[in-house]
This record gives structure tokens, C-alpha cells and sequence, in this order.
């Protein structure tokens, strides 16, 4: 049952930290046309993401202290508290 929640909450979002930096690759998932879910990153909590087919949204709330540096493949982009940042997933 670990391994599943395992699979559920780092495999198919291919969350990762690199370099101090919360990076994703995210598993493409033709069955679903589009998700979402929160995660909570070191003193920030519910960064919100949103998944398509071809785009990702990475959100940072308002009570958020500080921005957020968010990576996705070789692109790094810094969240504002209270913004949200629209990601073209490369094919």
C-alpha cells in the first residue's frame, strides 16, 4: 500500500528537489485530459498545480512568505505569492 501512495504522490507528478529548487517531469497521462492536485514544499504550503494536456499551472497561495523557484525540464521560473505561472509542457 506504501509503494502505491509512493507512486501516487511522487511518480506520476515527478516531483523532485534539485539544487534547492522544486522541479517536476511529469508523467504523461492520456486517460486523464486534465488534473490537479496541492503539495507542500519545505515552508510553503498548498502549491496548487494543474495539469493538461498541454500546459501546467504552478500557483502559490497569498500567505505564501516568499516567491517559489519551480523548474520544469531545463526552465526555472520564480512564483510570486498570490500568482500563478502557465508552463507550455514540451511534447
Amino acid at each position: 500500500m506504501a509503494g502505491t501512495l509512493d507512486l501516487v504522490q511522487r511518480g506520476l507528478p515527478g516531483l523532485e528537489i534539485r539544487e534547492g529548487t522544486l522541479h517536476r517531469d511529469p508523467a504523461p497521462l492520456p486517460q486523464l485530459c486534465e488534473y490537479g492536485f496541492s503539495v507542500r514544499f519545505r515552508e510553503y504550503r498548498g502549491i496548487g498545480m494543474r495539469v493538461t494536456a498541454d500546459t501546467l499551472d504552478v500557483s502559490l497561495p497569498v500567505t505564501a512568505s516568499a516567491p517559489l523557484r519551480f523548474g520544469l525540464h531545463e526552465r526555472t521560473v520564480t512564483v510570486a505569492p498570490g500568482e500563478t505561472a502557465h508552463l507550455v509542457l514540451p511534447r
